[in-house]
């Protein structure tokens, strides 16, 4: 939808420096830039929740649908970082209902955690954290993950560790020739396949 609005001068053109800073040019990117100036003005006077997804690469401003679609993506995609993804709710935070879903969404692709320390239940009473993780074995390949979520009612951040069970001679020498090989080698029918403790 298009629209006309005028602004201040000085505030637009700081805007546009900003932008060009940001994404190295301005077409395209003002109107997407300013979508996020305005779920923060919504944000800010409680018209609408949103949460900023913040990573290495990365910040988006997102409802929590959208939230928990790039976790599942992410997870599916086989896109989770190392460095973790970290969630906020933006003049606002997390409720349990908010929490309870996020854990539910991640549940939806890779089933029960494998263990956790603390729950969501204990932390209306601690204000501590609570932690899941999840060991998962990737294909024939053998690779396994570990996805570890970190919960509170302030942030929420996630993120994977990989490691290698069995190494032969090939493999050790395939390790040797990429760069983040446990995480680009992708097996042609990928399933996710909880490793029995």
């Amino acid at each position: 939808m298009k629209t006309t609005l005028q602004i201040n001068d000085v505030l637009l053109e700081r805007f546009q420096e900003a932008v060009l800073r940001e994404h190295g040019k301005l077409k395209g990117a003002q109107s997407e830039a300013l979508e996020e100036a305005v779920k923060l003005w919504l944000a800010f006077k409680g018209v609408k929740r949103y949460f900023a997804i913040i990573d290495s690469k990365s910040a988006k401003i997102a409802d929590l649908e959208h939230v928990k679609k790039n976790m599942i993506n992410a997870l599916r995609e086989r896109k989770v970082q190392r460095a973790e993804t970290l969630v906020f709710p933006l003049f606002d935070s997390f409720d349990r209902e908010d929490l309870t879903g996020l854990l539910e969404a991640v549940q939806s692709v890779l089933g029960k955690p494998t263990s956790s320390d603390g729950s969501i239940e204990d932390l209306e009473h601690s204000g501590d954290w609570a932690v899941y993780s999840w060991r998962i074995r990737e294909g024939e390949h053998g690779y396994s993950m570990k996805f570890v979520m970190r919960m509170s009612f302030n942030h929420v951040g996630y993120s994977r560790i990989w490691s290698r069970e069995i190494l032969n001679v090939r493999d050790i020498q395939e390790k040797l020739s990429e760069k983040d090989l446990s995480y680009e080698i992708k097996p042609s029918e990928p399933t996710y396949q909880p490793i029995q403790e």
